[in-house]
């Protein structure tokens, strides 16, 4: 039995087509699912002794922290403050606290560049104690001392 390559032509297009439609099933079925990380979950801090819990709610913290140094707010200090006092590890504790106190002085130098006003300079001032790097601490103060 010979074929014709329009045979075989459309053979090959009937196979790539049925290919592309299984494609497209899979992947609208996959899309259909609800993903946790796309719903507005209230965040639960369960001490357990599993490693694998507390690993998670550890990356959530991280990221949040991240979201919170590239666009700081009070209300999201507020937030990872919380979560941070939620952490077992003392080690992994202070490291988040070190970052956020940076964020929380970088705010409020900012807001006491934006007021300059004594109690604006005075809570800058404060949140700048806070920070324990060195460098951080001097390049924040510089950065107040050119207010005043």
């Amino acid at each position: 039995m010979k074929i014709k390559k329009s045979e075989a032509l459309y053979f090959l297009l009937s196979i790539i087509l049925l290919v592309l439609i299984l494609g497209l099933y899979m992947y609208g079925k996959s899309a259909g699912r609800v993903k946790s990380g796309n719903a507005e979950v209230a965040p639960t801090y369960l001490s357990t002794s599993s490693s694998s819990s507390s690993e998670g709610s550890s990356d959530s913290l991280e990221a949040d922290l991240k979201d919170l140094e590239e666009n700081p707010s009070q209300e999201g200090i507020a937030s990872v403050q919380t979560a941070i006092n939620q952490v077992s590890d003392q080690e992994t504790k202070n490291s988040y606290q070190e970052r956020l106190n940076i964020v929380n002085a970088k705010l409020a130098v900012s807001e006491a560049e934006n007021d300059k006003t004594a109690a604006s300079v005075q809570n800058a001032q404060e949140a700048i104690d806070k920070v324990e790097t060195q460098s951080k601490k001097e390049e924040l103060q510089a950065q107040l001392d050119s207010v005043l």
